[in-house]
């Protein structure tokens, strides 16, 4: 630290005065002052050991002498100039405690101790010890000196805002910091870990490249300037001066830390394009290495190895003898056993005519787009062969042997239909062929058969999900259900209401209604007299856009039939039926006065229904919220597919599927679509055989569909997330 001034007018003054007495010969207090006087002389000239061994000689000699604290001082700086930080630490508290009336001394001793608790990396101990200091109006040149350790107080302890602060300060009580690079760099760095204005950061580390401390401390420069990048978005600037930062590094442990950030940057953040940008600007040296491998390892996970195949073996021309060399050998090796497949066909079973034809055409949608895919990316020609089964379990069980022993398909997608699925168990069982359905939701399906597979969520599920949400989350204790009258909605009755029980609940009422029923007043009325906290209604879009809006236009304050409730019930009952998916039968959106009549009761809606209304992944459709209208908001429901999630996987396919098709894909394209990319995923083993393929499906583990993470059970059952949405301002939400 420097000595103030004062501290050596001080001294040069009492050296006179001890030269003065020791040519006169005045006792032994002549010989104290001239060891004090000595000491200084020694001090200035550097030489702190014979210093040290003078001063304290002095206070041996004369303890009470008033230049005593001033030796104590002296003694605390040569050992803090040694580095010796607690024995200084005990000199300064030593002239504090012992000298309290010598005021000046003692504070300066205050800020000595704060400097040496700094350096013992004790900085919250330093912080109110220099704040103190400055509390007492030091002289200029110390309070900056403690206004710049106040400053690195701050930073040490990543309190980056205050220490901004402290060196904007420090510039104006000190100008010539303005140009200390040193400062500029703490600042720079501050912005940075503040990511307050990195450009400007960007635009002074540069410019200090060219100053001396620049020069001494470059790696770091170019660290820092790479964190700026990063802030920025610019990982292959930030590449670039991580690059520098290694030229320049002299500690094995620098070069270390810049080659680990390098290697970190390229797995986590660079794009297939930044990785050739980086190929092509390094052809043939680091780190086009680490930039070829990545590449490849990120071709070969999105299943296009041909370009995987291309890339392992530029590796493998531009760097022989590279200690990754076996390892790319071994990926070679393995891409091109598995492109082997590329001749096989796949069958489906889905209905193309029929009452459910619409709903084949979605998931046939989503099955060729990524069968599509896969044979644009890695130059292969996966076939697929079509069975239309009517939605007949029948046909569906006929289609199955044809695909299996005519087309000799390695495994088949499909079918819609629980009902389907059920009948063709024993079939596939019989044939041995791995089959997935991407829809039916039925009980026990997969457990069926060791070769059947399922990629969607169950009833199980579903219904465990939005019981456990209602109870658990919402607080719900008392409810109601209100379910079609078939085996879906039975299903879906009893597992929800088991669930709530089991978790302290009550089911107060039970409902049902049939297939194609429009006018749900009898069953709504009685609901509403027990007034449930949640209701549970397990439909379709068809059945909820007419139920939803007569719960409140039912409610109990009705006192008498308006006109327009008498046409709503009119227009409703002779609405005609039309079967809807999985076995159930819905009804057609409703004529214009009975729409009518639903905008008017859903006008009453906020104010005389305080029912939460649940359900499961029927509710997830566009046709809920613009023809139900406000009589949903508020709605909680599951889905196994949320299409407004900003996950880049999920709008990425809803962009191609939009491209291809002209339209938004629902929950059975994306579900199709997963589920033929995760059989495409299973063919690249090289267990082509069916309990080889069947294995390798049972392995599958947190696969990255567009429907979420998918694994395998051992049963065959899919271990998929739900979402749990609602509808807030006509908008579909996904709740945490």
């Amino acid at each position: 630290m420097i000595c103030t001034s004062s501290h050596r007018l001080l001294r040069a003054g009492l050296c006179a005065l001890g030269l003065y007495f020791l040519l006169w010969g005045c006792g032994p207090k002549n010989l104290s002052l001239n060891s004090y006087t000595l000491a200084n002389q020694l001090y200035d000239q550097g030489k702190y050991e014979r210093a040290a061994q003078l001063y304290t000689d002095f206070l041996i000699q004369d303890p009470q002498h008033p230049l005593a604290p001033e030796a104590i001082f002296q003694l605390g700086k040569i050992y803090q100039h040694n580095e010796q930080y607690q024995r200084a630490m005990f000199y300064f508290d030593k002239l504090i405690t012992q000298y309290p009336q010598a005021t000046s001394a003692a504070q300066e001793a205050k800020l000595e101790v704060a400097i040496c608790l700094f350096h013992l990396q004790r900085y919250s101990e330093a912080l109110p010890l220099v704040q103190t200091y400055l509390s007492s109006a030091p002289p200029p040149t110390r309070e900056a000196e403690a206004i710049g350790l106040l400053a690195d107080s701050y930073f040490a302890l990543g309190e980056y805002h205050q220490a901004f602060g402290e060196y904007e300060l420090l510039k104006v009580v000190d100008p010539q910091k303005k140009e200390d690079p040193r400062i500029l760099y703490q600042l720079s760095l501050c912005q940075i870990h503040l990511k307050k204005e990195p450009e400007q950061a960007k635009l002074q580390l540069n410019s200090l490249l060219s100053t001396k401390f620049g020069e001494a401390n470059r790696t770091k420069i170019y660290q820092s300037l790479a964190q700026a990048n990063l802030i920025l978005k610019q990982p292959l600037e930030a590449i670039d001066n991580l690059l520098k930062a290694r030229q320049y590094a002299q500690a094995p442990q620098d070069i270390a830390q810049a080659e680990e950030q390098i290697a970190t940057l390229i797995r986590n953040q660079l794009t297939h394009h930044d990785l050739q940008t980086l190929v092509k600007k390094w052809a043939q040296h680091y780190p086009a290495d680490l930039a070829l491998i990545q590449l490849g390892q990120l071709f070969k996970k999105q299943h296009h190895l041909s370009d995987a195949k291309q890339v392992f073996e530029q590796f493998l021309t531009s760097f022989p003898g590279h200690p990754s060399e076996q390892m790319v050998s071994h990926e070679l090796e393995e891409i091109e056993k598995k492109l082997v497949v590329g001749s096989s066909k796949i069958g489906c079973i889905v209905p193309t005519s029929g009452d459910f034809a619409a709903y084949g055409d979605k998931i046939l949608k989503g099955i060729k787009l990524a069968v599509e895919e896969y044979n644009l990316h890695n130059h292969t020609n996966i076939q697929l062969v079509l069975m239309d089964s009517r939605g007949n379990p029948e046909y569906a069980k006929n289609g199955a042997r044809i695909l299996v022993e005519k087309e000799q398909v390695v495994a088949i997608i499909g079918p819609l239909l629980s009902a389907e699925a059920y009948a063709l168990a024993p079939v596939i069982d019989e044939l041995k062929v791995c089959t997935i359905t991407p829809t039916a939701a039925g009980s026990g399906i997969a457990e069926s058969s060791p070769y059947f597979f399922r990629n969607c969520l169950t009833n199980q599920q579903q219904g465990k999900a939005i019981a456990r949400y209602a109870v658990n989350t919402l607080q719900l204790k008392r409810f109601g259900i209100f379910h079609p009258q078939n085996p879906y909605g039975v299903e879906l009755m009893q597992i929800f209401s088991r669930e709530v029980q089991s978790l302290g609940a009550t089911v107060e009422i039970v409902e049902s209604y049939q297939e194609g029923e429009t006018d749900f007043r009898p069953q709504l009325e009685r609901i509403n007299r027990i007034h449930p906290e949640g209701l549970f209604i397990p439909g379709y879009p068809e059945e909820i856009i007419l139920i939803a809006p007569q719960i409140s236009f039912y409610a109990p304050e009705e006192k008498e039939t308006s006109p327009k409730q008498q046409g709503a019930e009119q227009t409703a009952t002779a609405a005609g039926e039309r079967k809807g998916y999985d076995g159930e039968t819905a009804s057609p959106p409703p004529p214009p006065e009975a729409a009518e009549a639903v905008d008017a009761a859903a006008e009453q809606a906020e104010k005389s229904r305080a029912i939460q209304l649940l359900g499961c992944d029927g509710w997830y459709s566009e046709k809920v919220i613009s023809q139900a209208g406000e009589s949903v908001e508020g709605a909680i429901f599951t889905a196994g597919f949320f299409k407004e999630s900003q996950d880049p996987l999920v709008q990425e396919f809803i962009k191609k599927y939009r491209r291809k098709y002209g339209q938004m894909p629902d929950i059975l394209a994306a579900q199709a679509y997963d589920t033929a990319n995760i059989l495409l995923l299973a063919l690249l083993s090289e267990r082509l055989t069916q309990g080889g393929l069947r294995q390798a499906l049972s392995e599958i583990r947190d696969f990255a569909g567009v429907t979420g993470p998918t694994s395998f059970s051992p049963s065959g059952e899919a271990i998929k997330k739900i979402f749990i949405l609602t509808i807030q301002d006509r908008r579909f939400i996904c709740l945490p």
